[in-house]
């Protein structure tokens, strides 16, 4: 028996987690600020996945990252390799699939807390 495969599942999703982390908590850090311009829209993408049935966000992905689209064709001729059907490509939809569920939590986590206490923050250094 082969633990290939359960290994690969471990180390995509453990390296999706630790992105979708970062990246969905600056971005639900920057959603929770009301001085942002397209605030809803920028909310609308990223809410989008968590919508879309997997089949249908799982194509949008393959079409997006594929050789003919923008970012696999600048992909490929930066690197050599495709990101479609690799590990970095299923990092890539682990991250997209997991992010709207990270920004959701940490922005209603970030609006929760009370704005004084930011201010006395601010103050305080």
């Amino acid at each position: 028996m082969s633990y290939e495969p359960l290994l690969l599942s471990f180390k995509v999703a453990i390296i999706a987690t630790l992105i979708s982390a970062v990246l969905g908590t600056s971005l639900a850090a920057m959603l929770a600020s009301k001085r942002v311009p397209f605030r809803d829209l920028l909310d609308v993408l990223i809410t989008a996945p968590m919508v879309l049935p997997p089949t249908v966000l799982g194509y949008y992905v393959l079409v997006s990252l594929g050789r003919r689209s923008a970012i696999g064709g600048a992909f490929e001729s930066l690197t050599g390799a495709t990101i479609v059907f690799t590990q970095t490509g299923a990092v890539v939809a682990a991250t997209i699939g997991a992010l709207p569920l990270v920004v959701k939590s940490a922005r209603a986590a970030l609006e929760a807390v009370d704005p004084v206490l930011v201010l006395a923050a601010r103050t305080l250094g």
